[in-house]
């Protein structure tokens, strides 16, 4: 009874452990917009990276990634307005993928915006290069990424908190994805290519937990072993 008892606890356990670990939210979306965002003065429709920009996001591409949070992390910053309230939360890793091109954070933030900035909501995923952003298959480095979505409505947020489940976008028809290039990492304003998409999908990927899947799998035999020996030990009673 007491082995019982100790593998159904292992089971609620790791129950507990694979909902409150790292959430993986997968997006997707389609370039509706790239252009040279150089200042004039630094402007050269010439230049070699400028030309690779143009030439692997053209409108029509699409653009994919995952970022990942815990669910149970706390605001890293909070603030209230009146009845509004902005909550900001830290993102432990953000990916990014379009035709060849790769990009990766090492940390970002999500912002769950509940009226803070006017009379609308919004949902807000961010990373650059303060977050050890990094990218490959470019000449020019990423130097910015994000995602938003914007409710006038209202009705995205009824509050300030971190939601497990990601916003059903289906429902609020301005949502993008921004990616930001530059020539120069230290001397960004020389040279700046900005993209925006489309964001057409929003949805949780599964995160596995090596040790809470140990846990649930353990107890989970255990039950099952424990039941064959009750059953096996009443037969035999049963037969004797």
């Amino acid at each position: 009874m007491k082995l019982r008892f100790l593998l159904a606890a292992l089971l609620l356990l790791s129950c507990r452990q694979t909902f409150a670990a790292l959430v993986g939210i997968h997006f997707a979306g389609v370039i509706n917009q790239a252009e040279d965002s150089t200042l004039a003065v630094y402007k050269d429709p010439t230049a070699a990276w400028l030309l690779e920009l143009q030439s692997k996001f053209q409108i029509g591409t699409a653009v994919s990634g995952n970022f990942y949070y815990d669910s149970e992390a706390l605001p890293v910053s909070s603030d209230v307005k009146g009845g509004d309230t902005e909550n900001v939360y830290p993102i432990t890793s953000v990916d990014l993928s379009s035709n060849g091109f790769t990009g990766h954070a090492n940390g970002g933030e999500l912002s769950i915006i509940d009226g803070f900035y006017g009379n609308f909501d919004q949902y807000v995923v961010w990373a650059d290069i303060d977050n050890d952003i990094s990218s490959s298959g470019t000449i020019a480095p990423l130097f910015s990424a994000g995602l938003s979505i914007i409710d006038d409505t209202e009705l995205l947020f009824s509050n300030g908190n971190l939601p497990l489940l990601p916003p059903d976008i289906t429902l609020y028809p301005e949502r993008h994805i921004s990616l930001m290039f530059v020539k120069d990492v230290n001397n960004p304003d020389q040279g700046k290519f900005a993209i925006n998409a489309t964001l057409a999908s929003l949805e949780v990927v599964a995160v596995p937990i090596p040790a809470a899947l140990w846990l649930f799998g353990s107890g989970l035999c255990g039950l099952l072993l424990t039941g064959r020996r009750t059953l096996g030990f009443k037969f035999m009673k049963q037969v004797a």
